[in-house]
C-alpha cells in the first residue's frame, strides 16, 4: 500500500503515534542507533502463493538510510506453520552475500518484530501456503537514520581465455 504517512483513521493514528514516538525512543535506548525522525510505514498484504525473494532493504543515496526494519503482525489468531508466509532470516558469507536461513520467524497475530537494517540483514517472506487462515497481513517499515557506510564489494576477475587451438579468430570471423 502507500505509506501510511497521511491516513486520518484513528486506529492508524494510535499504532503511528506509537511508531513514530514511543517505539522509535525505545529502540534507540535499546539498540544504542541513533534515529532521525523520518519513519516510512506502510500495510503489506500476502495472499495464497504469495511471498518476498531475499533481498536486504539497505538502500543508499540518501543522507538518512534505513536503520531498523518493523514489522507488525495482523495475522488471524489461527495462523500456523503450515501457512507458510515466515520472515526468513540469513547469514552471510565472506563475500557478504546470503549464505542460509537460520532464523525462521512465524507470523503471529499482535507480535512485533524488528531488525537492523545492514549490508548482511538478508530475509525473504516464505510462500504463503494456505488461504484458509486469511491474508498475511502487516503494518511494515524503516526506521531512519545516518547511513553506514557500505564495504566496498569484492569482484573476482574472470580468467583469460583462448581461442581452441585449432581455430584462428580470423578464420572463424572471415569464413
Amino acid at each position: 500500500s502507500d505509506d501510511l504517512a497521511n491516513v486520518t483513521l484513528p486506529a492508524i493514528q494510535q499504532i503511528k503515534q506509537f511508531v513514530y514516538v514511543d517505539f522509535k525512543d525505545w529502540l534507540e535506548q535499546a539498540t544504542d542507533i541513533r534515529l532521525s525522525d523520518k519513519v516510512d510505514m506502510t500495510c503489506s498484504k500476502y495472499g495464497y502463493s504469495d511471498y518476498l525473494l531475499c533481498h536486504d532493504d539497505d538502500i543508499h543515496g540518501t543522507i538518512e538510510g534505513r536503520r531498523i526494519a518493523f514489522i507488525y503482525y495482523l495475522v488471524p489468531e489461527t495462523w500456523k506453520v503450515s501457512d507458510g508466509g515466515a520472515l526468513d532470516l540469513f547469514i552471510t558469507d565472506d563475500e557478504n552475500q546470503p549464505h542460509q536461513i537460520v532464523k525462521s520467524l512465524l507470523p503471529k497475530r499482535n507480535r512485533l518484530a524488528f531488525f537492523e537494517v545492514t549490508d548482511k540483514s538478508y530475509h525473504q517472506v516464505a510462500e504463503v501456503l494456505n488461504d484458509k487462515h486469511g491474508a498475511r497481513l502487516s503494518i511494515n517499515g524503516w526506521l531512519h537514520g545516518p547511513i553506514n557506510p557500505r564495504p566496498t564489494p569484492i569482484f573476482e576477475s574472470l580468467p583469460a581465455t583462448k581461442p581452441a587451438s585449432k581455430f584462428q579468430q580470423s578464420d572463424v570471423i572471415f569464413n
